[in-house]
């Protein structure tokens, strides 16, 4: 359609009107649609199905074919499955209800579809297709129910088909932090947590889960791989919950050195502990006596040290929840200069030497210094006044425990045993490097250092029956573990701050098992990503869907897999996972195939999270709900990777890990107009697409059954008491059909062409008869009043005659008797009435008389030039205010007809009550205006960006852009409060090799407001301005 398309297609039925003898057909059902098969949907503003008795196709928008009926009764509906089968108690979940009847069969009328989960009523089902329902699932009790659905076709049930679960729900990690190492107890909080499930702390999984009376777990924390927050999960096959880096791992608690290690006895000082697995839960203690601390640079410890009683050594330790780790300081008197030695910091280091150290006490400056390890001199070694020596350590021979003396001219003290010297153990390898998480196997440890007292863990927990062989082997027993590869360390058992760690130096083999398939359902196209949840997986597994291999399998760790779906068909497959070793596991009907496609287009599922399925359909009346094999889909508004291009099915799959918010999404197809989504939230998108050579149009005359005649005459020609004709004048009555809606009648409609399809009676009794192709009910009114030769017409009375049945080869009677007086005054005010700046515009304000489904009567209009918002309607009928349907309009320009008027805000407003205390209309949506935005000349084609603004008023909540060229090359579907849009440089490209570039192309931005909207479920059908109860329009020029 062209530059106007949306709004001017709303007034081209009338053009389409066939006089058939002395009548003529009125816009009302708009043909039929499609045939069962092809799922027509109801077309867009004014291009409805074929007319019925020929012409050039008008009617309002065609109700669309049925999609076929897949092997129902006629008029029946068949519910089979719920997919998936089970969920929470909480409800919430999207779910797919397959079966078929779910559209309104040919010629019917539509009507709402309703969905009960046992009692309980589901909110918000969406009809995609004639086999397809999305809907969210009520909250409900433990246990299977029943499944029902009613619509115009019947009533259909699946028993038994969906199960509530107790949800799964993870609130908290106690404590959420833990060592490295692993080995400590964790608690977890939440509900609906079993003593089944699997804990997993980043890639392993915890040990010993235990269920505790609160509903909580505890468990034995898995060691981590390295520092820092990991994602925390459970599941089982019944559900899954997890936090988000809600456990971070520390390194295992340790001081390496104070500094300064020692200071007075009346303290307040500050000291720095370096070391590893400090937190800002980290406490120091001085003794008992707790230290103010905070958390320093580096992962260090910064704490003021409390004032002691008496000079001498004391233990300072660092405490988390989980361990402690200490230290050595020392308190002095700085009067003291007897000399006395208190501590050594650090008090380890390597045999071969090299170590700085630090000794404290008192007396220390007399001179001659001497410090010796185990009776060896230290060098160098020098006081720092009477309190502190700085030394390093000399070699030794052999690893253990030395007494460290010092000495100076006027005396000498020694630590005893106050300094180990260590060798440092290395591990090397594990025979054998795997076995069962049960425990039990028997290993060698190879290496190197290791002392004559040792531990070894493998994995969390300490390994048994452990015996040192020489310095290099040790044999042990594996404790339980849980699957997959885990460190082996082996630790002095006299100092654990010494160990050895072979990474990954075991592998625990659990069970081979699939839990989960996560999404649980996708598009047939196949390419969705899917996480598998399990054990026993392993590097090079294989998984198929039904009969058909994955594509791709990653292992990410022994629980977790993801792999992408093939080509399917619609309907249940097994899951199944096999190794290399033969092992294998399957769930059952474990996922579900489905056609994304809505067969009127739009948005439909649940959120995006890693997968996007688009389909690309033939939007023409002639060829509509062809698929596109080939269109290019793109995500994004630059040419990046996230793409695909669709199967013969119009459909594509475009997965990854980065899908986990609203994209924009392109569609582009040779021969067919461009179509983007701008913030699309949901999984599935259909979109529409026009052919640029057109789409087949309404066609010539059409056979269908003999037209129904309707013949009727007036009655009631009266006068008022006192009123003379003058010689111009005379009594007459205009008689028309109620038009379908207020867009097929004035002003959208050319008040010209509405009068020349309508009757004029000059007599009371007089006749009219018009004929008509399609059967149904409808309205007649006439209007009586005093024709003057000049054309005006003074208004007096009013009749309607209603329930009048068409029907096809038969004639109907249809008197109208004129019993409405035209003299009721009704006050307005038009809330934000339009304006550009401090430029007030013209508002424009028509009422009717709402006849629900047999259409309106126009019974008045008037307009407001001040920019004030005030104006008076005269001459309405006497009826209360919910007989009325009110409509205004308003731009920068006097012009009273809507179709011309740019740019237009329009609302529509019901107010029951008495009406002559005033109206209310409005608020109007504010003027917007469109414009192409660039680095270069735009006249040059140098913009890709349009933008658009708004005056002050409510908010849209979609907004439809179209690029035109006589007809649509590019339509563009937005968020009400997006504005603006970056149209993809390739694809713009792809629309300049039809166009020479700098080419002016026409914008329409139509933006909308309708009751129950949300964006996330939009359909084509929410981009026509019949269903808003207000929107706006602007043009603009686009270069290419």
């Amino acid at each position: 359609m062209g530059k106007l398309s949306r709004i001017a297609a709303l007034s081209i039925a009338l053009a389409g009107l066939v006089a058939v003898g002395c009548g003529v057909e009125p816009p009302k059902s708009g043909g039929t649609g499609g045939s069962s098969g092809s799922g027509k949907p109801h077309g867009r503003a004014g291009d409805g199905g074929d007319t019925e008795t020929g012409g050039d196709g008008g009617g309002d928008p065609g109700t669309g074919g049925t999609g076929g009926g897949g092997g129902i009764e006629p008029g029946g509906v068949r519910l089979d499955a719920v997919r998936p089968p089970r969920g929470s108690m909480g409800g919430g979940e999207t779910l797919i209800l397959r079966g078929a009847g779910f559209l309104p069969k040919e010629d019917s009328p539509g009507g709402p579809t309703t969905v009960f989960f046992g009692t309980n009523p589901a909110i918000g089902a969406r009809v995609v297709n004639d086999t397809t329902i999305y809907v969210a699932a009520p909250p409900g009790t433990l246990g299977d129910v029943d499944v029902s659905l009613q619509n115009v076709n019947g009533e259909a049930s699946c028993v038994s088909c969906y199960r509530y679960l107790e949800p799964v729900d993870l609130r908290a990690v106690e404590p959420a932090e833990g060592p490295t190492t692993g080995g400590s107890a964790v608690i977890l909080r939440g509900s609906g947590l079993r003593a089944d499930m699997t804990i997993l702390f980043g890639g392993r999984a915890a040990l010993d889960v235990t269920s505790l009376d609160d509903g909580s777990l505890s468990a034995i924390l898995p060691p981590g791989d390295a520092e820092g927050p990991v994602d925390v999960r459970v599941f089982s096959e019944d559900g899954q919950a997890w936090l988000r880096k809600a456990f971070t791992y520390v390194a295992r608690l340790r001081i390496d050195r104070v500094d300064p290690p020692g200071g007075p006895l009346a303290g307040g000082n500050r000291v720095m502990l370096s070391g590893a697995g400090f937190t800002a839960s980290s406490r120091v203690y001085f003794g008992d006596t707790p230290a103010a601390t905070t958390l320093g640079p580096a992962g260090s410890l910064s704490a003021t040290v409390p004032p002691a009683a008496a000079a001498g050594a004391v233990e300072i330790s660092v405490r988390t929840h989980a361990s402690t780790a200490r230290a050595t300081y020392a308190y002095f008197d700085p009067a003291d200069t007897t000399v006395h030695l208190y501590a050594i910091s650090p008090d380890r280091g390597a045999v071969s030497g090299g170590t700085t150290v630090t000794l404290v006490g008192t007396g220390l400056d007399s001179g001659q210094l001497a410090v010796r390890f185990g009776g060896v001199l230290a060098v160098p070694a020098a006081a720092d006044g009477g309190n502190f020596v700085t030394a390093t350590s000399p070699g030794v021979s052999a690893a253990g425990l030395v007494d460290v003396e010092v000495r100076v001219a006027t005396g000498n003290d020694t630590l005893a045993s106050a300094y180990r010297y260590l060798t440092p153990i290395g591990v090397t390898s594990v025979s054998p490097s795997d076995g069962p998480t049960a425990g039990g196997t028997a290993i060698t440890v190879l290496g190197a250092g290791f002392p004559d007292r040792v531990r070894v863990f493998v994995g969390a927990l300490e390994a048994t029956n452990v015996v040192r062989v020489s310095g290099s082997q040790i044999t042990a027993t594996t404790p339980r573990g849980t699957d997959g590869s885990v460190p082996v360390r082996v630790v002095a058992a006299d100092d654990d701050g010494v160990e050895g760690i072979l990474v990954g130096g075991f592998r625990y083999d659990g069970p081979f098992s699939l839990a989960l398939v996560d999404p649980s359902m996708g598009a047939r196209a196949g390419g969705t990503r899917v996480t598998l949840r399990g054990s026993g997986f392993r590097p090079g597994m294989a998984t198929s869907f039904g009969d058909t291999a994955s594509p791709s399998v990653q292992v990410i760790d022994p629980f977790t897999a993801v792999a992408t779906t093939p080509k399917g068909s619609t309907g249940v497959v097994d899951v199944q996972a096999s190794r290399s070793d033969g092992a294998s596991a399957l769930i059952s009907g474990a996922f579900t195939y489905f056609d994304p496609t809505s067969t009127t287009g739009g948005s439909s599922g649940g959120p995006i999270n890693g997968n996007l399925n688009v389909t690309a359909l033939d939007g023409s009346r002639e060829n509509f709900g062809m698929p596109l094999e080939g269109a290019r889909v793109l995500l994004g508004s630059d040419d990046g990777s996230l793409q695909g291009i669709t199967d013969e099915r119009g459909q594509v799959t475009i997965s990854s890990s980065l899908l986990v918010k609203a994209q924009q999404v392109t569609v582009s197809m040779p021969g067919y107009e461009m179509a983007t989504v701008v913030k699309q939230q949901s999984e599935n998108l259909t979109v529409l697409l026009q052919p640029l050579g057109g789409g087949g149009g309404p066609g010539g005359p059409s056979e269908g059954p003999p037209p129904g005649t309707v013949r009727g005459r007036v009655f009631g020609f009266k006068l008022p008491p006192n009123r003379k004709l003058k010689p111009s004048e005379r009594e007459m009555a205009f008689v028309h059909y109620a038009p379908s809606s207020v867009y097929f009648a004035p002003p959208w409609v050319d008040d010209d062409n509405y009068k020349a399809t309508g009757k004029t009676i000059n007599v009371e009794g007089g006749e009219f008869s018009y004929m008509f192709g399609n059967p149904g009910r409808m309205a007649f009114y006439a209007e009586y009043g005093i024709q003057d030769a000049d054309g005006s017409f003074e208004r007096l009375l009013l009749g309607v005659a209603r329930g009048v049945e068409v029907r096809s080869g038969k004639t109907v009677q249809a008197d109208i008797v004129l019993d409405m007086r035209l003299d009721m005054s009704v006050p307005v005010t038009i809330e934000n009435p339009p304006r550009i700046g401090s430029w007030s515009g013209t508002s424009n304000l028509w009422a009717f008389v709402d006849l629900g489904p047999e259409g309106v009567v126009p019974v008045g209009n008037t307009r407001d030039s001040s920019g004030n918002g005030s104006t008076t309607l005269t001459k309405l009928p006497w009826l209360t205010g919910d007989s009325f349907l009110f409509e205004v309009f308003g731009g920068t320009d006097a012009d009273p007809n809507p179709r011309r008027s740019r740019p237009l805000t329009v609302a529509f407003r019901r107010q029951p009550g008495d009406l002559t205390a005033g109206l209310t209309v409005g608020p109007l949506m504010g003027l917007p205006s469109v414009a192409q935005r660039g680095d270069g000349p735009i006249t040059s084609g140098g913009g890709s960006v349009i933008e658009w603004t708004y005056e002050p008023g409510p908010d849209p909540e979609i907004a439809y852009l179209e690029i035109s060229a006589g007809i649509s090359v590019w339509h563009i579907v937005l968020p009400g409060t997006e504005r603006q849009v970056q149209l993809p440089a390739s694809v713009l490209d792809e629309l300049r090799t039809m166009f020479p570039r700098g080419t002016e192309l026409d914008m329409q931005l139509i933006s909308g407001r309708e009751p129950r909207f949300t964006f996330d479920q939009w359909g084509y059908s929410d981009t026509w301005v019949q269903n808003y109860t207000s929107f706006s329009l602007a043009v603009g020029s686009f270069f290419l």
